[in-house]
């Protein structure tokens, strides 16, 4: 049953019992039996083997990507339907593994990716070659978020010249992205937090703001937006997601070539 010729596996129980200094087997004329010793160590060695089989098929549902832990971070970017659509059917696709989503600055995102306590991090603005590979994603449309009360509320689009002469909010991630050329005029006041305090901000009539298609989704209440126009195009932001190619996390791989392959079929035109 195991490959093995008698002889040869007489030589390793022999080998085993000088080993143990025990007798594993009493043997006479009438066959092989365990002796106390010996059936006290069958049960505790068919527990370790088994122990060993778990462990070794534990090993290879990780080394196949069926298992384990992966933590995506965004910043600014929020759930896009290419990257939130990806997360769910992945995770459908794989109960046993752990999926951590954390929101952070550009450079705390940046950071975990390079000490690996990030496996893939989706940030604003367009490709940076030496932050690991690199994969363009879809852009998002920027908006301009004002109280339902302004005098630019009830407008389906807003140009940049129409924001002139006030102060319009950015979180640091917008900050540092492509906004497109915005008229001089145009003061940009840098937010160090995310859209939710962002958005408190505006509601207390502390100027506009702009933020991405994905964060104004659902606003809150006394909030609207339209699109940013520039010579009468919308402004698009580039997002593009990023992972350290040493980083050997198979379940992460894998979710890397979902990713990829689904942003190929949204790049494709309809």
């Amino acid at each position: 049953m195991i490959g093995l010729s008698p002889a040869a596996l007489s030589e390793r129980i022999r080998a085993l019992e000088e080993a143990l200094a025990v007798s594993l087997f009493q043997r006479s004329a009438a066959g092989v039996e365990p002796t106390h010793a010996g059936a006290a160590f069958l049960g505790e060695a068919a527990q370790a083997v088994e122990q060993l089989d778990l462990a070794a098929a534990k090993a290879l549902a990780a080394g196949k990507g069926e298992q384990g832990k992966i933590t995506v971070g965004l910043s600014g970017a929020g759930l896009i339907p290419v990257l939130g659509d990806t997360l769910a059917s992945f995770a459908a696709g794989h109960a046993k593994v752990g999926l951590q989503i954390v929101e952070g600055s550009r450079g705390e995102l940046v950071k975990g990716l390079r000490k690996r306590g990030i496996d893939l991090a989706v940030l604003l603005g367009p490709p940076v070659s030496n932050l690991g590979e690199t994969l363009a994603l879809p852009g998002e449309r920027l908006f301009v978020v004002s109280p339902s009360d302004h005098r630019l509320a009830h407008r389906y689009a807003i140009d940049w010249p129409d924001l002139r002469g006030g102060g319009v909010r950015v979180s640091d991630a917008l900050a540092g992205a492509r906004l497109g050329s915005p008229p001089c005029e145009v003061q940009l006041l840098v937010h160090r937090g995310g859209c939710q305090s962002l958005f408190a901000m505006v509601r207390l009539g502390l100027g506009l703001a702009l933020a991405t298609e994905s964060e104004v989704i659902v606003l809150p209440s006394g909030l609207v937006a339209a699109p940013l126009l520039e010579h009468g195009e919308a402004v698009t932001i580039p997002v593009c997601a990023y992972r350290d190619g040493g980083n050997d996390n198979p379940p992460a791989r894998r979710l890397w070539a979902s990713l990829r392959a689904a942003s190929a079929r949204w790049s494709r035109p309809i």
